[in-house]
């Protein structure tokens, strides 16, 4: 293959269109108890559970470390995860933590940190960006990531809202890597249940570009 051959049948590969998939449930028809095994747990003991407004992903207090598992297909392109988390603090000094992740373990990952009263946008599990957010204890919260790849760099952006507010126009956090960094995986889920209760998880999105 020539040169100039071979330089058309690159460009040609980065103008095929891509198009999206997604994953998505609301858990309303797993069965109760063990994660199906289309979720990949990484640590804790979830469990599907009976809840008053329906099916939940219940992460237990026990144990007390930080518990995670993975959803959804895996990709190095564009992605978007969200999920709608609950959970409580107890007294005034417990505080629960917990987040929403893309791109696989040691990808992109948003965290709420009660005790801090703040979102964190962490890589591969440091903290690179922070806002101040105010969290409400037992209330449902909506929490959205999503990584957006370009020709050079990628955009990560993550959306933190109460489910008595309206989805914010803009995101709490914007992030552009001073480099790319070469990620890939599926998306991820978090929580770390400090406060002694549990932490519940629902509506399990994740959207993923594709050229196939």
């Amino acid at each position: 293959m020539n040169r100039l051959h071979l330089l058309l049948t690159t460009l040609l590969i980065t103008m095929l269109p891509l198009t999206a998939e997604e994953w998505a449930n609301d858990l309303e028809s797993w069965e109760l108890g063990t994660p199906p095994e289309d979720l990949f747990v990484i640590d804790g003991d979830f469990e599907v559970h009976a809840h008053k407004e329906g099916k939940v992903l219940r992460l237990p207090p026990d144990p007390l470390i930080e518990c995670g598992l993975l959803f959804g297909n895996s990709s190095k392109a564009s992605m978007t995860a969200s999920v709608d988390v609950w959970a409580e603090k107890r007294g005034r000094r417990s505080f629960p933590r917990f987040g929403i992740g893309v791109h696989g373990i040691s990808g992109f990952r948003l965290r709420v940190v009660p005790a801090q009263k703040r979102l964190e946008l962490l890589y591969q599990e440091e903290v690179i960006e922070q806002v101040p957010f105010a969290w409400k204890s037992g209330t449902w919260i909506h929490l959205k990531l999503a990584i957006v790849k370009g020709s050079d760099k990628p955009t990560i952006k993550a959306w933190a809202w109460l489910a008595d507010e309206e989805e914010p126009e803009e995101p709490n956090l914007m992030h552009t890597p001073a480099e790319d960094v070469p990620t890939q995986g599926k998306a991820s889920l978090w929580g770390t249940p400090y406060s002694g209760k549990d932490i519940l998880f629902d509506n399990l999105k994740v959207v993923w570009e594709t050229d196939e």
